[in-house]
């Protein structure tokens, strides 16, 4: 499950993680990049997303359920930008 630091870095710059392309619940993780751009904690926590797959095209969010799933536990994160005129 993406940690509490990578949800909260994506909140800001987004986050490229590892999953297995179209988020399977069979036990397959990772192998398969894609960018968690913000989520949702209503009753349902979720997850957006943006895919490059075919799949992708026409899916851009998930439960976290199952985006969790398929997490292979890898994760890129960046630091924010400084804004302009901040060091």
């Amino acid at each position: 499950m993406p940690t509490r630091r990578a949800l909260a870095v994506e909140r800001e710059t987004g986050v490229i993680i590892s999953v297995s392309e179209q988020f399977p619940e069979d036990g397959r993780r990772g192998g398969h990049l894609v960018v968690a751009r913000g989520y949702e904690t209503e009753a349902v926590p979720t997850v957006h997303f943006r895919d490059p797959s075919r799949w992708g095209q026409t899916h851009d969010r998930l439960p976290l359920s199952r985006v969790a799933a398929s997490y292979s536990g890898r994760a890129i994160t960046f630091e924010p930008l400084a804004r302009w005129g901040e060091a």
